[in-house]
């Protein structure tokens, strides 16, 4: 009887280590698929503020109510229409500058491109910008005028430059979309290098440069709310690095375990290196966006 006992718990024991192996490698591969394999051209901030729109006007309906005295007490639908604008900024390599102007109130939405071509004909790649002495990584700005006007819009570019003079790929330049941008953008800019204004990124008033709007393409979805998407993913990725360094062997109770565990941390780590890695192989979409 003892020895059947004994090996029923040791039966038990493997069936709970070998599953718990397994349980964690699926659940470190579950969270690689989360943050890697799934469609990354979905901005995430949408999911939680709202914040990203695809139409450049947005509208609010709502019912008034019934009338009392109306014999078909029937309500009527009212549509108020907030038409928005659009602003061009190169603002130096744009993947912080896209989400940090996302967040100025009146701004709905940035889109990361690429601009500054006067005689672009076709889409560039980001292979082709870092090569250019023409191109400019630039930032689509969609604001609700009502909210935030051009020149203060312009203030909140100037406090957010991630630019570097010298090198026109990330050159600090207000893009004039029509004669009205162009006229408010040289009188902001006027008046800031008047006050010798310096923003918070370091950059003076006096880098700043006021060019005509030229055609805007709308860069590779990976660099698309880039810090939005690489933020997990690469805290996952340290976790993943200390996981197979051996950080968890403490509280792993055997040693089998702890190498499968180590062992499936490597191997995640790898297939979402590889996978982000394949993002930027695979994904060539560089399409013209209006200004």
């Amino acid at each position: 009887m003892y020895g059947y006992a004994a090996y029923f718990r040791t039966s038990a024991t493997m069936t709970i280590s070998s599953l718990t192996a397994h349980t964690c490698i699926h659940i470190m591969l579950t969270m690689l698929a989360m943050l890697v394999l799934l469609p990354t051209h979905v901005p995430i901030a949408a999911a939680f503020a709202g914040r990203q729109s695809s139409s450049s006007l947005h509208r609010h309906s709502y019912s008034a109510p019934a009338s009392s005295t109306s014999t078909t007490a029937a309500a009527t639908s009212t549509t108020v229409l907030h038409a928005e604008k659009t602003a061009c900024l190169g603002m130096g390599c744009f993947w912080k500058p896209s989400e940090t102007m996302l967040s100025v109130p009146g701004v709905t939405s940035t889109m990361a491109g690429y601009s500054g071509k006067a005689d672009a004909t076709k889409p560039p790649l980001y292979s082709d910008v870092c090569a250019s002495r023409d191109w400019v990584e630039a930032v689509r700005v969609t604001f609700d005028d009502e909210q935030i006007t051009y020149p203060e819009l312009l203030d909140a570019y100037f406090e957010s430059q991630e630019a570097k003079p010298g090198y026109r790929q990330y050159a600090p330049i207000i893009f004039a979309c029509g004669e009205e941008q162009m006229a408010e953008s040289q009188a902001w800019l006027t008046k800031a290098r008047e006050e010798g204004r310096v923003g918070n990124g370091g950059i003076p008033a006096l880098a700043i440069a006021v060019e005509p709007a030229t055609k805007f393409y709308k860069a590779e979805n990976y660099h698309q709310t880039f810090w939005q998407k690489n933020r997990p993913r690469f805290a996952f990725g340290v976790v993943l690095l200390a996981v197979s360094s051996g950080a968890l062997n403490s509280i792993i109770p055997s040693a089998d375990i702890a190498r499968s565990v180590e062992t499936g941390a490597n191997y995640v780590f790898l297939i979402g290196a590889v996978a982000m890695q394949a993002e930027r192989w695979l994904d060539k979409d560089v399409v013209e966006v209006p200004v």
